[in-house]
């Protein structure tokens, strides 16, 4: 029997010079970030596509539309390194997750990454913890998103629409899990999947028996909704199948 987790998304001040890497890679400098202890890192790159698109990738011949699912757990805080392949001023904003002004990544906190630069985004996800009026502050965990903010005016529309943008997820200790890398669902203008359009919409294939796991975006000013049929759906929070569609 099937059972599959869903979750649904609704839609840094840089410092003058440069700070050489070892790859060679001029890196823009960063004020202080939003925690010392870093738990994870991994490297991030925008790359131009053959279809002329742009993508983020973990490489730069892996970029992709959408960009790498980005995991973290509450209480960890990532550093990801940007690297600018595209030609053109890109940025990574990320929703859902705690940081200072210097991983804001937009142009009006000078967060964009020139080309042939990069720049280190630091995020941090908290647990649920007590305010000082005896109120709690909920948890950063659930599905979130990152995305250009620098492409095509201050709102990076035309980075979005050129295909930089993809999944954060943050999860609670205790979370069940998929049995593969999750399904990302952009739905975007124009009644477009990931940016394509029918009949070249992508194909999400599982074996039976397997748990799998959907992030669904929305894009643009409409309404999006996402509904498959025969599927048995679980709680993210326990794994336990919840009813059938």
């Amino acid at each position: 029997m099937k059972r599959l987790l869903i979750a649904l998304v609704i839609l840094p001040i840089a410092l003058p010079g440069a700070i050489p890497t070892a790859a060679g890679t001029p890196r823009q400098a960063s004020p202080p970030q939003v925690c010392d202890d870093i738990t994870d890192a991994t490297n991030l790159f925008a790359a131009k596509l053959k279809d002329g698109r742009i993508g983020y990738g973990l490489t730069p011949d892996s970029a992709s539309i959408p960009g790498p699912t980005l995991s973290m757990y509450e209480g960890d805080c990532l550093a990801v390194t940007l690297t600018n392949d595209a030609g053109r001023p890109v940025g990574m904003h990320a929703h859902g997750v705690g940081y200072t002004i210097a991983s804001d990544g937009t142009p009006i906190n000078d967060g964009c990454v020139q080309p042939g630069r990069s720049r280190t985004f630091v995020f941090e996800a908290h647990p649920p913890r007590s305010r000082e009026s005896g109120s709690v502050e909920p948890g950063t965990a659930g599905y979130w998103h990152y995305h250009d903010h620098c492409m095509g005016g201050p709102h990076g529309t035309g980075g979005v629409n050129a295909g930089l943008f993809g999944a954060l997820i943050v999860r609670r200790e205790g979370d069940s899990l998929p049995d593969r890398e999750p399904f990302v669902v952009v739905m975007g203008p124009a009644m477009t999947i990931n940016l394509r359009a029918a009949p070249r919409t992508p194909i999400f294939r599982a074996n039976q028996g397997e748990t799998v796991e959907f992030v669904v975006i929305g894009h643009g000013d409409l309404f999006h909704t996402f509904h498959l049929h025969g599927h048995r759906w679980a709680s993210n929070r326990t794994g336990i199948p919840t009813g059938i569609d």
